[in-house]
């Protein structure tokens, strides 16, 4: 698995994976991964184009930087998963914690959104 980080800007931390998320895989980068996530303080989209396999320890990944970066109240957001690693995602439930964007601009976009809090009364 080859993680390569392509953008660190002032708003967004942009990823990109190359390779299997395999338990290899997955444990191939899981220390750096969080460690770049924890550090940048900021949303982050991991370009998935590459990525042609997804198994449970990559989703365990996923879901750990989900949790790291929910708690600041910032997104984690996967751009362009392959049609196969994008059906593993879906019928996983993964969808539903972590978006995914078709294109750049949609990925940015959703990893700035920020959600509307309410106090509750």
């Amino acid at each position: 698995m080859k993680f390569t980080a392509i953008e660190a800007g002032d708003d967004l931390t942009f990823l990109a994976f190359e390779g299997s998320l395999d338990l290899d895989g997955s444990q191939e980068i899981e220390a750096r991964f969080l460690e770049v996530i924890g550090e940048a303080q900021k949303p982050v989209v991991v370009d998935f184009a590459k990525v042609d396999f997804l198994a449970s320890f990559g989703m365990r990944l996923l879901i750990e930087a989900y949790k790291v970066l929910d708690k600041r109240e910032q997104r984690l957001v996967l751009l362009n998963p392959q049609p196969s690693v994008a059906k593993v995602f879906q019928a996983a439930g993964l969808s539903t914690l972590i978006a995914t964007a078709t294109n750049e601009s949609e990925a940015r976009a959703l990893a700035l959104w920020k959600k509307n809090r309410h106090p509750e009364g």
